[in-house]
């Protein structure tokens, strides 16, 4: 017993250890958001303080994660609407060489509550095993509270298994769904100038599965998602404008048959976003998104202005 448990402390001292010998950062914030712009007498407004701790980064450290937590609330509703939201993701990566091939497997874990149009209570994993047999890229830090710059080009493709818990907290009984993909992803990033960078990231799934526990139904599917974003990096200040794109083929094959129902659906969305440090503790960053789809492609636009202090 008394080995057991020198065992125990010795790996939490190394584990402890090891942490605190990575970049750490940790972060108070309040968001504000507003939508629909288009819409001036239906616009609603949304007030979320969040905390976020994160740990390691891609170009110093093979093992990175984060925690994040929020509490939303709409302005206007009553404040037994009040429900927290959080995220917990960890990240590992095998690699020889900064420019060699590698390896990342990581697993995100979501907890929240959606309720609209009735509420749900969420449960989500997701775990991703992704090969890149094709890296020639270099990976920069411009500032230790951005996110780290990628140049050049590395392709990869790989595994999305996971699983989505739902009404955890409601009367109608738990819903379970099983979810996987077979994922292609790539990426391209390059230095325009000493400040100006460039990026595209696209991934690929082809199949996407999903099947449901409970009604035994299940639905094969594939989609698209594509973005290219201009950006200048500065040691305090950033901007960075860019267009989202996705396409998706929903219900290709189902329980009930092969294209059984309307399956594609397309959409994109236009963006700009500053953010600045007032002072090396203190970030104000704002930004707003245009997006279409389908059904309407000037659906809405959605502003944002947060505030956050780094207290690591």
């Amino acid at each position: 017993m008394k080995k057991s448990i020198l065992v125990i402390l010795i790996l939490c001292i190394a584990t402890l250890g090891s942490l605190f010998a990575m970049n750490q950062s940790l972060s108070l914030g309040i968001l504000a958001d507003t939508y629909d712009l288009l819409e001036p007498d239906d616009l609603s407004f949304t007030l979320i303080p969040n905390i976020e701790y994160k740990f390691g980064t891609i170009v110093e450290n093979a093992f990175t994660g984060f925690v994040y937590a929020d509490l939303p609330y709409k302005i206007g509703d009553d404040f037994d609407t009040l429900f927290p939201s959080a995220q917990v993701g960890i990240n590992y990566r095998i690699q020889s060489q900064k420019d060699a091939p590698f390896i990342n497997m990581g697993l995100t874990t979501n907890f929240s509550q959606n309720q609209q149009p009735t509420t749900t209570t969420t449960l989500s994993a997701l775990a991703h095993f992704y090969w890149y047999p094709y890296n020639q890229t270099q990976e920069y830090i411009v500032h230790n509270r951005y996110e780290e710059l990628v140049e050049g080009i590395r392709f990869g493709f790989g595994l999305d298994v996971g699983a989505d818990v739902n009404n955890l907290l409601e009367t109608p009984d738990i819903a379970t769904d099983l979810n996987g993909a077979l994922v292609g992803r790539l990426l391209f990033g390059s230095s325009l100038s000493d400040h100006v960078w460039f990026f595209s990231n696209t991934t690929i799934t082809l199949p996407h599965a999903k099947f449901e526990l409970g009604s035994f139904s299940y639905m094969l599917g594939a989609d698209a998602h594509s973005n290219i974003q201009l950006a200048y990096m500065g040691k305090s200040f950033q901007m960075c404008v860019g267009a989202l794109g996705s396409f998706s083929l929903n219900k290709i094959y189902t329980s009930a048959g092969f294209l059984t129902e309307n399956t594609y659906s397309y959409g994109f969305t236009l963006y700009g976003e500053l953010s600045y440090f007032i002072i090396p503790r203190l970030n104000v960053l704002g930004g707003a998104r245009f997006t279409g789809a389908r059904a309407s492609l000037d659906d809405e636009i959605y502003a944002y202005v947060s505030v956050n202090y780094f207290l690591i």
